[in-house]
């Protein structure tokens, strides 16, 4: 197998993270952006020293050069809305209601980059838990990137990551 296929396929075994929609050329260029770090002149040499290496510092940097961990807080305003309505929506507002057989209202923000849009889901059910106080709720942020959810903890954005803002 040839070593950037055999390297797509390490990256989605261990780390769950398919290759198959990029093109070649844009995995070839963030690759390249690696090799620089290990003197390698190939891009071929690069995925071969992946793969036969222990180097876990490599694969680590090669999961954050391949991830982009890049949100924005409420980056589509829209998709929010019915979160904004969970109290008055059917299917929804048993959470927000005097009910406490309903438990907690649970979100997951799967792939959460550096936390906005995991933020933004708190923000939105805290408004809603202004206007109904029975509101249990959890925002729950996971990411492959280590240092994508360091960022998240840190929560310290710039202006620019609001600008979706109203």
């Amino acid at each position: 197998r040839q070593p950037i296929a055999a390297l797509a396929h390490a990256v989605s075994e261990r780390y769950g993270l398919s290759l198959k929609e990029c093109t070649p050329e844009g995995v070839e260029r963030r690759l390249r952006f690696r090799m620089a770090d290990r003197a390698l002149d190939r891009v071929e040499a690069y995925a071969e020293y992946l793969l036969y290496s222990n180097d876990a510092a490599a694969w680590e940097q090669l999961l954050e050069t391949l991830t982009a961990n890049e949100s924005r807080i409420f980056g589509e305003p829209g998709d929010f809305t019915p979160l904004f309505e969970l109290d008055s929506d059917p299917r929804w507002s048993r959470y927000a209601g005097s009910n406490p057989a309903a438990g907690r209202f649970r979100c997951l923000s799967a792939a959460c980059g550096t936390g906005e849009e995991a933020y933004s889901l708190a923000i939105a059910l805290a408004e809603v838990a202004a206007r109904s106080p029975a509101l249990s709720y959890e925002v729950i942020g996971v990411d492959v990137s280590a240092r994508a959810i360091a960022a998240a903890r840190r929560a310290l954005y710039p202006v620019s990551r609001a600008a979706s803002l109203p």
